[in-house]
């Protein structure tokens, strides 16, 4: 099992070295030491996963905001608002 472990770990660093942005690497890196009991570590790759997916948020949020403009809203059809008076 530690070598399962060991290499996992290895794996999700180097991921990051590639994927510095990339959130689940940093959260599952993060879990793997705090099954480990090291946590100064562990809560500094939470805080880096944390952070890394609040920014993406706020892209996804910037993105879709732009979009939002240039869409208009349905009209209800002339038999739907007869209906409703």
């Amino acid at each position: 099992m530690a070598g399962d472990e060991a290499a996992g770990m290895a794996a999700f660093r180097k991921t990051l070295s590639l994927e510095p942005k990339l959130y689940e690497a940093h959260l599952n890196l993060g879990q793997m030491l705090l099954h480990q009991k090291q946590y100064s570590e562990a809560v500094a790759e939470l805080t880096q996963a944390a952070e890394e997916q609040r920014e993406r948020s706020a892209r996804n949020c910037c993105w879709a905001g732009r979009w939002r403009g240039r869409t208009k809203a349905r009209q209800p059809s002339s038999t739907f608002a007869r209906r409703r008076r």
